[in-house]
């Protein structure tokens, strides 16, 4: 038996781009998606693809960042979640490892537990880890990469006061909690905050 491709009603077709075209602010018109997955057999357009886990990754990344919304500086919670959208319509779900909840928990605990830091540049490494980077000069960097909610690596750069033109490195790991004890040799803090 041939397999039969299903063809839309065309005025079906017109009222739903209608339809769709007025959308109200903060929705997206995909209108041209669907259609296009509606010129597809039946069975291509039951295989395609649901982003059913980018949604509950991103629903659970939300819950952590509101947990924690009361206890973070005015402003970083509205920046976390503009940035963990960015970080999200990156990935490719089937290629890259998903980011990791207890990762972003320390990261987001960390920020709460000391409210004075400036903003850090998120990232997300290889692994799904969250990386959180202060980097005030081109001689200057402190990265954290979040491992779990006990222990966090740690790279700075900082100048180097024998040399101009140097810089040095350090690097370790701790828990969150230890991070700027550790460092405070350093001056790191200094620089770190708002």
């Amino acid at each position: 038996m041939k397999k039969q491709s299903y063809v839309p009603d065309q005025d079906l077709i017109t009222r739903f781009r209608i339809s769709a075209s007025e959308t109200p602010d903060g929705y997206g018109d995909d209108s041209d998606r669907v259609f296009q997955a509606w010129t597809k057999n039946f069975r291509d357009f039951v295989d395609l693809p649901a982003s059913k886990d980018g949604l509950r990754l991103e629903e659970s990344l939300y819950a952590v960042l509101r947990r924690h919304h009361n206890h973070l500086a005015s402003g970083v919670p509205d920046k976390i979640e503009r940035r963990i959208k960015v970080l999200l319509d990156k990935l490719e779900f089937d290629d890259a490892e998903k980011p990791d909840l207890d990762s972003f928990e320390a990261l987001v605990e960390f920020l709460s537990n000391n409210p004075r830091l400036k903003m850090p540049s998120i990232f997300l490494d290889d692994a799904g880890k969250f990386d959180a980077s202060w980097r005030p000069a081109r001689d200057r960097l402190v990265s954290i990469n979040f491992q779990n909610l006990n222990a966090i690596m740690w790279l700075l750069f900082v100048p180097w006061e024998e040399d101009e033109e140097g810089t040095s490195e350090a690097s370790g790991r701790c828990s969150p909690d230890d991070f700027l004890e550790q460092t405070k040799g350093f001056g790191v803090k200094d620089w770190m905050e708002a």
